[in-house]
């Protein structure tokens, strides 16, 4: 498992639907606004994954209906936020994917897996068969249904990971509706 370093999250409700984009906007704006260092800009490179363009702190964004996530470490980082709705298709290709039981496998899997494609730079690709390792029935923490910012010194105890990557993750329910992942390799 590699060292854990602290990650700060920050939880926000937007007005309407969140657009495409919102999750880069968010943490430009989240940088201006506590910055990190003096620069500037968010570099994003050919992995798709985001750093401060001048101390290198690694950066993550999710947003789901009008939720937004946004996470910062110096280590590589993903989040993932899921609105709890029944996607059975996507589920048993998960299920495949991880080769866990289709029966248990749900939307907390789905967050977890997706935070795990951003930390490891392949976020929007489809793992082949057992490429992925997720916790058959993972643990969360609860959230209150509104706007939070954590600082989270320790990421969870969940193991993550696929083909020469291992994390580390930590999953919280927020409010009724919705599940975050955050994976740190």
């Amino acid at each position: 498992m590699p060292e854990t370093q602290a990650v700060d999250l920050v939880g926000r409700r937007m007005p309407g639907r969140v657009l495409r984009g919102a999750g880069r906007r968010g943490l430009r704006a989240w940088n201006r606004s506590q910055p990190c260092c003096a620069a500037p800009r968010l570099d994003i490179g050919p992995d798709g994954r985001m750093r401060c363009g001048g101390c290198g702190m690694w950066c993550s964004a999710s947003h789901s209906r009008d939720r937004l996530v946004l996470a910062r470490s110096m280590g590589p980082i993903g989040v993932d936020v899921q609105v709890r709705v029944n996607r059975l298709r996507a589920m048993r290709v998960l299920a495949e994917v991880a080769q866990l039981e289709a029966a248990g496998v749900g939307v907390e899997q789905w967050a977890l897996a997706e935070a795990t494609l951003k930390a490891a730079g392949r976020a929007g690709s489809v793992p082949g068969r057992g490429e992925l390792t997720l916790p058959a029935a993972p643990t969360s923490r609860a959230l209150p249904d509104e706007p939070f910012r954590l600082r989270i010194e320790a990421v969870g105890a969940e193991s993550v990971g696929m083909p020469g990557v291992v994390g580390r993750a930590e999953q919280f329910t927020w409010g009724a509706g919705f599940v975050i992942a955050l994976v740190q390799i």
